[in-house]
Formats: structure tokens, C-alpha cells, sequence
């Protein structure tokens, strides 16, 4: 098996009418630079350009808690689907659920350079990251696209095309560096989170 293999994609993981009530919902946020890393991690706008919201399940808004528990809920899902089709070991699980459920805004000449996921969340207890999800919101801009490098030829670049509810998920692993090219023109919205063991 290919590593990209392991590289997978779900249309429709959500639907059109929920896609748009969720970038409708985005419109309220209050969006700031992210950082590179956990924690404490630094804004660097030479590594990685892009604002984003930190969904959370205890916030006073009802309607944040219900798009968190959903979208949470929707990862989880689809991690049981991902784990069938690749035959992975039954105990494989998301014991620890999903961490650090983000909403993306990439605006014009926002991208994020080549990195990869797996980073420790909690040195006490040794949390890391396993796999990786992103999805997709919508489409009306232009630019923004995900490109996966195979570590042994840099130039073998896997990307992947735009579509509002698509799911993208991976292997969080060194195996697996990706880039969001620049946005240029509108403004490119999506969810990422990722399973920890």
C-alpha cells in the first residue's frame, strides 16, 4: 500500500444546507492569528498565515456547544468508517476524542507551509496526535488548496481538490507533510481537528 493511500476523502460528509448554516454561524466569530503549535505557541506569519476560532463545548453560546458536540461527533464517525476500510487493529480508538476543534479563515494571501501534525499536546501524560481531519466549506474563492509532498520526492505533490463538505483525513504522523498554497482571491473557510491517543 501507497502511504498517500492513507490519504482519504469523504464528499458530502456534510451536507449543503448544514454547510451553509455553519459558515453563516462562522460570520459572528471573532477570528485571531493562530499560532504554531500547542498552547503558548507563537504567531509566525512567515510559517503560517491564517486566523482562525477555537470551537468550544463548555462556551455560553448553545449554538457554539451544538456545532462543537456535531462536529465532534461527525469526526468520530467518520474515524469508525476510515478504520474499517483500511483494516485497521478494532482497539485503534479515539479514546481521548478530538482536540482542539478549529474554524480556518484564510483570507487573501493567507497560506500555511509545509508542516505536519503530530505534536504533543500534554507532556504529562503524553497525548499525541494520530490522525488528522479537515473539512472543506465552500469554494467560492480561488487558490487555498491542500497539498500533500511525499517525503522522499519533494516534488510528488498530492492535491486536493476543493468541495464544500468534503472530509479530508490522514495519518497525522512525519509521513504525512502538507502545505495550504496561498488564497488568492476570497476567502477560504474550514474545520480541522484532530484524534489524540
Amino acid at each position: 500500500m501507497e502511504i498517500k493511500e492513507l490519504i482519504k476523502t469523504y464528499d458530502q460528509a456534510l451536507d449543503f444546507i448544514s454547510v451553509s448554516k455553519l459558515i453563516k454561524f462562522t460570520q459572528r466569530m471573532n477570528f485571531i492569528h493562530a499560532r504554531i503549535g500547542e498552547g503558548e505557541g507563537l504567531v509566525d506569519k512567515k510559517i503560517r498565515n491564517v486566523e482562525h476560532y477555537i470551537l468550544k463545548n463548555t462556551h455560553k453560546s448553545m449554538t457554539e456547544t451544538f456545532w462543537y458536540n456535531f462536529l465532534t461527533n461527525l469526526f468520530q464517525n467518520f474515524f469508525l468508517i476510515y478504520k474499517n476500510e483500511f483494516k485497521l487493529d478494532p482497539h485503534f480508538n479515539l479514546l481521548n476524542g478530538v482536540e482542539t476543534l478549529s474554524i480556518l479563515k484564510y483570507t487573501e494571501g493567507n497560506f500555511y507551509t509545509t508542516h505536519v501534525d503530530q505534536v504533543y499536546k500534554h507532556e504529562i501524560d503524553k497525548k499525541t496526535r494520530f490522525i488528522s481531519f479537515i473539512l472543506l466549506l465552500n469554494n467560492d474563492y480561488e487558490g487555498g488548496e491542500i497539498c500533500f509532498t511525499d517525503p522522499d520526492h519533494k516534488s510528488n505533490e498530492k492535491e486536493i481538490k476543493v468541495q464544500p463538505g468534503r472530509l479530508i483525513m490522514w495519518p497525522s504522523n512525519f509521513l504525512y507533510p502538507h502545505k495550504v498554497k496561498p488564497v488568492t482571491k476570497g476567502t477560504r473557510y474550514s474545520v480541522v481537528g484532530w484524534g489524540v491517543a
